[in-house]
């Protein structure tokens, strides 16, 4: 009879430069121009918008997963980008 093998993760702590990484990939996904300094700031407005009620995990992933980018130009003719996060309720 074969012995389950369980894999965990070890205990420590997440470091800030993989979280960023991770959310310059998933912005990156949606079509948003994106580097360190963006996903320092997604970070901060996602654990400034965490409600109580979801965990700071959840909540990051909402995010992350409702994200949009969009291009327009002004009308001057300016390029200019825009992220943000659709509430869907």
């Amino acid at each position: 009879m074969p012995i389950p093998v369980y894999l965990t993760y070890p205990d420590t702590r997440l470091q800030l430069d993989s979280v960023v990484k991770v959310v310059v990939d998933d912005l990156e996904k949606v079509g948003s121009p994106c580097g360190y300094y963006v996903a320092i700031v997604t970070i901060a407005l996602m654990v400034e918008t965490r409600p109580t009620s979801m965990s700071a995990v959840e909540h990051a992933n909402w995010c992350l997963s409702n994200t949009q980018a969009t291009h327009h130009s002004d009308r001057l003719g300016a390029h200019a980008w825009q992220v943000g996060v659709c509430r869907c309720e």
